[in-house]
This record gives C-alpha cells, sequence and structure tokens, in this order.
C-alpha cells in the first residue's frame, strides 16, 4: 500500500515537472540594423568653373636707362636708389671744366669771324666807292680804260672776299659755339620722365660715358604682369579684357588688372605667346620680380546645382547621390554637367540646402539609416 502511494506521488511530481518544461517560451528580442556613421554636405546653388593656373613674372611699366651723350668725370651725383624723381630734375652732373674753355674759345673764334667781316664789309665800301669815281672819271674821258678795269677789278675782288667771310668763317666759328655749348648742356644729366630711382651705377669722381647707363628709372605707379600662353591658352584673353591677377608676396587679394598687349605671332622655340596685364600700383605693393598668378577660365557653368565631388557615386552605370532625409538615405540618379578638382555641377531631383552624403556612402544602401557625424556647410 505504501510502495502504491509512493510511486503514485512520484508520477505527479514528474507530470507537473513535464508540464512545466514544455511551457511556452519567451520571445526572442530584434535586434534593428545600426545606423551608419556618415558625414554630408549642402546641395549649393550658384557658379562652378574650371581654370588653367598661369605663372609669370611683375616687371616695371617702364625702365629707362639713363646713359649720357658724353664723356666726362663724374662731379656730382644728386640722387639716390629709391628716390621720386619728375621729368628735369637732375641726375648726374659732369665735369664741365675743358667744355666751358671750348666754349669761350669758340665765342671768340665767332667774334674774329665777325670781325673779320666788318673789315671786309669796309673794304668793299671802299672799293665800291673808288669804282664809282673811276667810273664817272672813264665817262668823262679823264681816264683810260686800263684804270677804270683795275677799279672794277677790286670791287670784285672786295665783294668775293667778303662773300667768303660771311658764308665760311662765321658760319664755322657759329657751329663750332653751337656744339660746345650742346656739350655743355649734355654735362647736366636730367630725368627724361617721372618714376623711381632703380639703380645708380657710378659715384664722385668715376668717368662716365655713353656705353654704360648712370642710372635706371622706373615707372611702378603701374606695373606690367608678364605670361606666356600656350596656344590652347591665348584664344580665352582679348585686348582691354579685365583680368585678376594674384602676386602672393604682396598679400592675398587679387589685383584688378586689364590686358595691355598680346603678342601677335608665338615665340618660335617656347611655342608660346607673350601677354601683359597692367595692374595699377599706387601703394608700390608690388615690386617688379615678384611672382604673379593669372587663372584662365577654361569652362563655366552658371546657375547650377553644386555638390562636392566626394558625394558623387557609380552605380549600374549611372551617377548618383544619397540625400539625407530624417536619419534615412535615398539613392538618386544625377547628371554631372561640369567637374573641376573640388566640385561637380550636377541635374537631377535635387535642391537647394539638400543633404547629400560625402563620406561613408560606400557602406550605403538606398533607404539605408545614417546617423550624420558631421554636417560640413553648418
Amino acid at each position: 500500500m505504501k510502495k502504491k502511494l509512493y510511486f503514485s506521488l512520484s508520477l505527479i511530481l514528474v507530470t507537473i515537472f513535464l508540464l512545466t518544461g514544455c511551457g511556452e517560451q519567451p520571445e526572442a528580442k530584434i535586434e534593428e540594423p545600426e545606423a551608419v556613421a556618415v558625414e554630408t554636405a549642402q546641395v549649393k546653388l550658384g557658379e562652378l568653373t574650371i581654370t588653367d593656373k598661369v605663372t609669370g613674372t611683375i616687371s616695371p611699366r617702364e625702365e629707362i636707362n639713363i646713359v649720357p651723350k658724353i664723356g666726362g668725370k663724374v662731379d656730382k651725383v644728386a640722387v639716390k636708389v629709391g628716390d621720386r624723381v619728375k621729368a628735369g630734375d637732375l641726375l648726374i652732373q659732369l665735369d664741365t671744366t675743358e667744355i666751358v674753355a671750348q666754349v669761350r674759345q669758340a665765342e671768340a673764334a665767332l667774334a674774329a669771324a665777325q670781325g673779320n667781316i666788318a673789315v671786309a664789309e669796309a673794304n668793299f665800301n671802299l672799293a665800291k666807292d673808288n669804282f664809282e669815281r673811276m667810273e664817272y672819271l672813264y665817262q668823262q674821258g679823264a681816264i683810260s680804260e686800263q684804270q677804270f678795269e683795275g677799279s672794277k677789278n677790286q670791287l670784285e675782288l672786295a665783294q668775293a672776299q667778303l662773300d667768303n667771310v660771311t658764308r665760311g668763317a662765321v658760319e664755322q666759328a657759329q657751329a663750332a659755339l653751337d656744339l660746345a655749348r650742346t656739350q655743355l648742356d649734355n654735362a647736366v644729366i636730367t630725368a627724361p620722365s617721372q618714376g623711381l630711382i632703380a639703380a645708380v651705377n657710378v659715384e664722385v669722381g668715376e668717368m662716365a660715358g655713353p656705353s654704360m647707363p648712370v642710372v635706371t628709372i622706373v615707372d611702378l605707379d603701374t606695373v606690367v604682369a608678364e605670361f606666356n600662353l600656350m596656344e590652347g591658352q591665348i584664344g580665352l584673353v582679348k585686348k582691354d579684357m579685365a583680368m585678376e591677377v594674384l602676386v602672393q608676396a604682396a598679400g592675398d587679394k587679387k589685383f584688378q588688372g586689364k590686358v595691355s598687349e598680346i603678342s601677335p605671332v608665338a615665340d618660335p622655340r617656347t611655342k608660346a605667346f607673350a601677354v601683359k596685364v597692367a595692374l595699377p600700383n599706387e601703394d608700390l605693393v608690388i615690386k617688379p620680380g615678384m611672382t604673379a598668378e593669372l587663372e584662365l577660365t577654361l569652362d563655366k557653368a552658371t546657375d547650377s546645382l553644386i555638390v562636392p565631388v566626394q558625394a558623387i557615386m557609380e552605380y549600374e552605370d549611372k551617377t548618383h547621390v544619397y540625400v539625407v532625409n530624417s536619419e534615412v538615405v535615398t539613392l538618386k540618379e544625377v547628371k554631372v554637367v561640369l567637374e573641376n578638382e573640388t566640385h561637380s555641377a550636377v541635374k537631377g531631383d535635387l535642391q537647394e540646402g539638400d543633404e547629400v552624403v560625402v563620406v561613408g556612402k560606400e557602406q550605403l544602401k538606398d533607404q539605408a539609416q545614417v546617423r550624420v557625424v558631421n554636417r560640413g556647410d553648418q
């Protein structure tokens, strides 16, 4: 009896255990996909250009090397490098001791020649009076024909002497004086125009001559940026076209200039065309020898939707971008109209201000969840 009771209790316990073990299992938790960390940029509406940079050199608009017309010892140097001069200002004075003596000698020679004219005129007047008297006597039969001819010959001789002195000695003496005075003027070397003294090549006591410049004057109120453009670039510039030139040594601001000269032929060695751009330089911040940069616009897209090139991706042989909206991305097809090194001008179902993925797009698919960690344009 006890054995039967024990068996029944055991059977009940096993049944309860089995029923408990075979009950409903708790539901498993469904994990949501993890959001992908991305960086974005805003779609802009504007202009995109493709440019080509060309480097050149700054030169003075005008550079004048002053060369003496005569040789001589330098008596005075009136300027130094950096001085501003105007037309007519004294630059160099040469010694004039010998030239002054030459002027005085020429003046004396001219005075002597003019004195000879007075003597010749007196002789001519005397011969003329004598001829007129002898002519009267000859007509009256008071003198012989031989005497009359003698007075006539004397008059002709006096006329010839007077003409010779007038045309010869005086003109020669005047020419010598004019030359001496010109040499005296040439000993004073003055500035032909305004500008800055860029170089002084002589000192007091040294010899100067026509073979070497003594002073160099430059005009820097306007400077010239000189560039060499290849045949594929020369068609992009026109005479008097406004251009922006960057001179980094003079600051980050671009200088507004104008094309002043375009060579009609290419250099036979470099195959390049010389182009000059005149730049106002009132503050004299641009110096000759500085490097200049010119950006030529090769192509341009205006009023276009602009996105960074990092946003563009190839998918199924077409170009697309991922647009973020409420932490979900949508894959949208776009057409690239123009592209430079940093940005693309596109057409498609985009609007100004849309957010496009620029970093992390390789891990995305359409309608994927994202987490924006950096908004580049905000």
